[in-house]
């Protein structure tokens, strides 16, 4: 993946998905959690568009990105 500096962390729980972006400063500039749906993709997809729309952000901002999530 190429493109921006902003970190992007997924984290895929139970019930929730939570969404981070950080920028090139350590500094948290964006979250979102959106309850887990039916199709586990656009509930992702969702939060993370939140997130980035809060900053006026594009995925192509987004140079690096961590998930995490409950092992079923």
């Amino acid at each position: 993946m190429s493109g921006g500096d902003h970190f992007l962390g997924i984290d895929v729980g139970t019930s929730y998905v939570k969404v981070v972006i950080i920028d090139d400063k350590d500094e948290i500039i964006a979250s979102s959690a959106e309850k887990i749906g039916h199709e586990l993709e656009h509930t992702i997809d969702k939060a993370l568009n939140d997130a980035l729309d809060t900053q006026n952000l594009e995925r192509k901002d987004i140079g690096h990105i961590l998930a995490t999530g409950h092992g079923r």
